[in-house]
């Protein structure tokens, strides 16, 4: 996204610090541009409902998606250690730097430290998964989110997030009624592209199909992907989720996965 330029049919998510009503894009960019620490912004449309738009601002640039509910535009360059995750201490496993849990909180504490967060969720029964979220993006001190139900990862520098297993229940799938996970699944299939079907695609920041496959793990509609290795569809690696399983092709662009079983 280059600086200065509202973008249509985009929408930046998570790592919001303030969310106002707003009456269009343009008035969003201006108001992101007249706070310092605002490096992005997303405009979402008014629901029928509704008289005024919603601006939200973000200290940092998260993943971008393409949606047509929103605008969004990059209006500075983030200071150098708010454009790479938190490091990962060592004494820490299980956790993925750079990535945002949307949704599923139903605690949080501040002044947190990733190995502290890590722990408080350990020690609660009902905590799936946690986000430790930096200083500067929510409030000045670092803050914890602890989740109880599947969030939706997305990519964005503020964030560590970590996943605890409680009684054999992925912390990241909740399968629905009618998309079951299914025992025939097959595992992730290389040089393998499944074609069509798509409801949702999306750039991802770091070569790794693993981000797409827990994507569509957390997406009750999503049965299938496909990664697509950088420089096929653009410089970046790219995820297409798919609310039905299309055929199997040969193709050494991508990576693919079936998650679910189609509803019978």
């Amino acid at each position: 996204m280059k600086i200065g330029d509202i973008i249509p049919n985009v929408v930046l998510r998570g790592s919001l610090y303030r969310v106002a009503e707003s009456a269009d894009p343009p008035a969003c960019q201006a108001a992101c541009r007249a706070e310092t620490r605002c490096v992005a912004w997303t405009y979402t449309q008014p629901k029928p409902n509704e008289t005024a738009g919603r601006c939200a601002l973000k200290a940092v640039i998260p993943q971008k998606f393409s949606d047509a509910c929103c605008s969004s535009g990059v209006e500075r360059v983030p200071d150098p250690e708010l454009r790479v995750p938190p490091p990962i201490p060592p004494t820490v496993t299980g956790a993925l730097a750079g990535v945002e849990l949307e949704g599923g909180s139903y605690r949080y504490f501040p002044d947190a430290t990733i190995e502290g967060c890590q722990a408080a969720c350990r020690a609660d029964n009902q905590c799936m998964a946690w986000d430790y979220v930096r200083p500067g993006i929510f409030a000045t001190d670092a803050r914890c989110f602890l989740k109880s139900k599947p969030s939706m990862q997305v990519e964005s520098p503020c964030c560590v997030a970590g996943f605890e297993q409680r009684s054999g229940a992925s912390p990241m799938t909740t399968p629905a009624p009618a998309a079951a996970a299914s025992p025939a699944s097959k595992p992730v299939m290389l040089n393998t592209d499944l074609r069509g079907s798509n409801y949702r695609n999306f750039d991802l920041s770091l070569a790794d199909a693993t981000l797409c496959q827990n994507t569509c793990k957390a997406e009750n509609q999503c049965l299938a992907w496909t990664y697509v290795h950088p420089g096929v569809q653009g410089p970046n690696a790219r995820c297409w989720l798919k609310n039905a399983i299309p055929p199997v092709l040969a193709n050494n662009c991508c990576t693919s996965g079936i998650e679910r079983a189609a509803a019978q």
